[in-house]
């Protein structure tokens, strides 16, 4: 049967009666649910509801609007980096590198604004643009600020995830690489851009990080690479590559910065806080590998019948 073609043909296709906008309803919801990401894009959406209502109960400063501000501050600067990172791992890559490119980017800009005189902006962009180079060798202020970077770079991430070659590469690359590269796919082209793009994601974090201090802190880094994996894995994303999406890890930015951000008020110290953001990593990995191997399952079933 061949599909309407003109704008009339597509009318009458269309469904009609409010049985059939039911059925069809149900069958574009049945088709939703059964892709992996937005199964954990609901799941996440359900956990950072429950934790946004657990601390709400067991703290009176949660919801108030000065703590709700530093939420988004926070979650910012490792939402920029991690909306990069998420390509570079849907495509089969993992970078490691941006707690470092992180501090890098801060002292370069810190060094060019401090020692060599230079205005901010010039500063800055020698930070970012050391962030690139660094990003580029994995292969081988006020608070509006940050939060607008934020929802640009996750804009031009789901952008580039979406509509673009570089997005599709991306996950063929990472889905399966042989298969990949003999349908022609660049793939070492494609992660070395995409580790660029990380690159420079972490040095924007970098400056904005370092700027809240007005220094160059070559240990502001530290633990910021697990922070982005974390929240990476946590939002859907397959350690192997091939799966993942931007706005999953948008939403696993947002519960591991209401995670913290409660926790903090409640008075845990750090070292838990680390231990309760693996125990999530164990979660999100453990979930995310049972219901691909009961995907496998199933559909070996089905073509055993």
């Amino acid at each position: 049967m061949s599909k309407p073609t003109s704008i009339n043909e597509k009318l009458m296709a269309m469904p009609v009666t409010r049985t059939e906008r039911i059925a069809a309803f149900r069958g574009s919801l049945r088709t939703w649910i059964a892709r992996p990401t937005n199964q954990t894009f609901a799941r996440n959406i359900g956990i950072l509801i429950l934790v946004g209502i657990v601390f709400s109960l067991t703290t009176d400063r949660f919801l108030t609007v000065e703590n709700l501000t530093n939420v988004l501050r926070q979650v910012s600067f490792v939402g920029i980096t991690s909306c990069a990172v998420t390509l570079v791992m849907v495509a089969g890559g993992l970078d490691l590198s941006v707690g470092s490119v992180v501090a890098i980017a801060g002292v370069v800009a810190a060094k060019f604004a401090a020692e060599a005189g230079w205005p901010l902006a010039p500063a800055f962009g020698m930070g970012i643009l050391a962030g690139a180079v660094f990003g580029a060798t994995s292969t081988i202020g006020p608070i509006s600020t940050p939060v607008f970077i934020f929802v640009v770079v996750a804009a031009v991430m789901l952008f580039i995830e979406r509509r673009t070659l570089l997005g599709r590469w991306a996950v063929a690359s990472g889905g399966n690489t042989e298969a990949a590269r003999l349908s022609g796919i660049p793939i070492d082209r494609t992660r070395i851009i995409l580790y660029i793009l990380s690159g420079l994601a972490a040095g924007i974090a970098g400056i904005f990080i370092n700027s809240r201090v007005a220094t160059g802190d070559p240990n502001s880094g530290v633990g910021f690479e697990f922070d982005v994996i974390v929240a990476v894995i946590l939002g859907g994303t397959a350690l192997a590559g091939g799966q993942g999406t931007v706005i999953g890890t948008v939403v696993a930015v947002f519960i591991l910065g209401v995670l913290g951000n409660g926790l903090n008020l409640l008075g845990v110290e750090s070292f838990s806080q680390y231990v309760v953001k693996g125990i999530l990593l164990v979660f999100a990995v453990g979930i995310g590998e049972l219901i691909r191997g009961t995907r496998r399952t199933l559909a070996y079933l089905g073509r055993g019948q």
